[in-house]
């Protein structure tokens, strides 16, 4: 009789157990599926050919805004949102055999998520074979004609840094002003402690400064944006 009572317990024991297991495994996929996150890049940058350098970053949540910022080390991109994908299209000549690294940084969803940096190493491979896919994307940056504005003279000037703030430029085309030159302020503990909005507004100040001082540069042809890190306090 004592024997059975301890196996029906045993046996009720294992059943909670499994139970309980189940549950934290399902909580764990759910929990996992409603966050913003990278589900995948497109073609495999590690093996992305130098003749169509175009990637498509997919996130699990649809994009919002053009606020985010892509650090390419002075590789000339252009970037379009489509839906929850972030196109890439690199309009800098690469170099066959090549790594680069790209870093998307305070990428923003339309509820509000933000992935504050994904890092991407894009290794260029030396084939000359293209594919239909590849041909065809070379049909479409043709089409595109982006050239003139890859040309603009603001690139000559810009990436652009100081110890308070980075200015870079993003293109898309399917803007009225196609440029975009964002304002990067990264703030310290110490700036918050100072005053954050005096710190961001006086370095806000010197970029437009810098900017309106270029030759050749109207910063009414372009959409100016602001981006403030704030520091892990």
């Amino acid at each position: 009789m004592f024997i059975d009572i301890l196996k029906r317990h045993k046996i009720l024991f294992v059943s909670i157990s499994i139970i309980l297991v189940l549950i934290i495994v399902v909580i764990y996929f759910v929990v996992d599926a409603s966050k913003f996150k990278v589900l995948s890049v497109s073609p495999n940058p590690r093996n992305i050919s130098y003749l169509t350098p175009r990637l498509t970053v997919e996130f699990s949540k649809p994009l919002a805004g053009d606020n985010y910022k892509i650090n390419t080390n002075g590789v000339l991109t252009t970037t379009k949102i489509e839906g929850n994908k972030l196109v890439i299209s690199i309009d800098s000549n690469l170099k066959p055999n090549q790594s680069y690294d790209f870093t998307i940084e305070s990428v923003r969803s339309s509820s509000g998520d933000e992935i504050k940096s994904y890092s991407i190493q894009i290794y260029s491979n030396g084939n000359t074979t293209i594919s239909d896919e590849e041909r065809a994307i070379i049909l479409s940056r043709q089409q595109d004609n982006k050239s003139p504005i890859i040309n603009n003279p603001i690139f000559k000037y810009v990436p652009h840094s100081t110890l308070s703030y980075e200015i870079d430029g993003k293109i898309d085309t399917s803007k009225s002003k196609p440029i975009t030159i964002v304002i990067t302020v990264e703030l310290t503990a110490a700036d918050v402690r100072i005053g954050r909005d005096s710190v961001v507004e006086s370095a806000r100040q010197d970029a437009m400064t810098y900017l309106k001082s270029l030759t050749g540069i109207s910063v009414d042809d372009y959409f100016v944006t602001l981006v403030v890190k704030e520091p892990n306090l």
